[in-house]
């Protein structure tokens, strides 16, 4: 992964206009030929993307294990880490991480979806 890198823009981009889906497959390109401490990085995000994904088709459970599993990658990276503002990506994560459990109840909405600001 380069600074700059046309197919990681594209991924933020679909990312940011909720194609969570598509924000994966782009991510998951890059990650096929990464290397650490890069590869690591784009697992975390593929994942963030695919939980998201799940919790948009109203897949609670696979969405919680997913946002666990990408939080944990994320966690050791400096925020600016490959030009994004991390620090606030893990914080939005996580609130909807924590909102999960009344999601699914039914009993609150789902927070904004998360977009992904360059470094700070």
């Amino acid at each position: 992964m380069r600074p700059g890198d046309p197919l990681f823009t594209r991924a933020v981009d679909e990312f940011n206009r909720g194609e969570f889906f598509e924000a994966h497959e782009s991510w998951e390109e890059i990650w096929d030929e990464a290397d650490e401490p890069e590869r690591t990085f784009l697992q975390g995000l593929i994942q963030a993307a695919t939980a998201l994904h799940h919790l948009g088709r109203g897949r609670f459970d696979p969405a919680g294990r997913l946002l666990a599993k990408s939080l944990g990658k994320l966690a050791p990276y400096d925020d600016g880490f490959g030009g994004i503002a991390l620090a606030r990506l893990r914080d939005d994560l996580r609130a909807i991480q924590s909102a999960l459990p009344t999601i699914a109840a039914g009993t609150t909405a789902a927070p904004s979806m998360p977009r992904i600001g360059g470094a700070p």
